[in-house]
Order: C-alpha cells, then structure tokens, then sequence
C-alpha cells in the first residue's frame, strides 16, 4: 500500500487493523467521499432486479464514512440501510454525513452501528436481502471463514452478497 492509510492496516508484515486511531488522524482515510464510486454503482446497478422486492434490508460492513448511503438509495429509495463499521468515529462521520436524512420525518433513515463483522450478532439473523462490503474481506482475510459464516447466516433465503 502507498496511500497514507498503510501504516494504520498493516505493518512489518502484520494486519494490525487500528482503524479507529486511522478514522481519528485522516478525515477521508481512501478519498471515499470525493470520489464518483462508479464500480459501487456499476454492482448496485447490476442488482435493479432486486427493486420488485422493495424495500429490501440492506447491510453495509464496513461502511466507513457513510458514503455508499447515496448510491443504494439512489437505486433502492424505499429499503431499509444499516452500516456497519468497527470504528466508532467513523460511524460518527457517518451520521454526520447523512445526519439531514437521519433527523428527518422519513420511515427507512440510515442506521448506523458501530459492529464487528468478525463477531456474530444475533439479532442480523435472516434479516438481509443485501449484504455489500466495499474492500472490507482485504482486512479481515485472517478471519474469513468466520466472518463469511456470518454473513452467509445474516442474508435472508436468496439474499445476495
């Protein structure tokens, strides 16, 4: 890695992962935000079948700042959103970004958690007919199987990851 994020996600060979120490010291660790996400919207765009279920749960791991909100509700305006990112100020940053739409008077506002997708939530069981994770398997490739368990067990009967 040769952006500024690298000493933050790994060192000397080793996954060290301190993203919230990342989130604290760089506004936009990968420019997320100020980029136009058109392989996000190319794969969003990809699942328009999914829009005769609507509204559809949608799960977000590793959500960082938010940024993909826009793009999934561009294509699916009615579904339900959560992201998820192990960061707490990252999650900040997220309702920060999107804090007009969380305080509004609308029924399907973004929810964001601070969560762990290496650890198993319960309460995620068969309540997704999304899962999308933008980069996210890259930094927990040590906990795979685990953590596509997870996922695997959070989607709904033919949900898409």
């Amino acid at each position: 890695m040769g952006h500024a994020c690298k000493d933050y996600i790994i060192k000397n060979n080793k996954n060290i992962r301190k993203f919230e120490k990342m989130y604290k010291n760089i506004d936009d660790p990968w420019d997320q935000e100020k980029i136009e996400h058109t392989e996000i919207n190319t794969i969003v765009k990809r699942l328009k079948y999914l829009r005769e279920y609507t509204p559809i749960n949608i799960l977000d791991i590793g959500c960082a700042t938010g940024y993909t909100y826009s793009v999934f509700n561009k294509f699916f305006p009615t579904s339900y959103y959560t992201g998820i990112d192990v960061s707490k100020t990252a999650i900040n940053k997220s309702k920060n970004n999107n804090k007009t739409l969380i305080n509004s008077e609308i029924t399907n506002k973004p929810i964001y958690l601070v969560d762990d997708i290496r650890k198993y939530r319960h309460d995620f069981i068969n309540h997704y007919d999304l899962c999308f994770c933008s980069k996210t398997i890259y930094y927990v490739a040590p906990e795979i199987e685990q953590v596509l368990n997870n996922i695997f067990h959070y989607l709904k009967y033919n949900g898409v990851f």
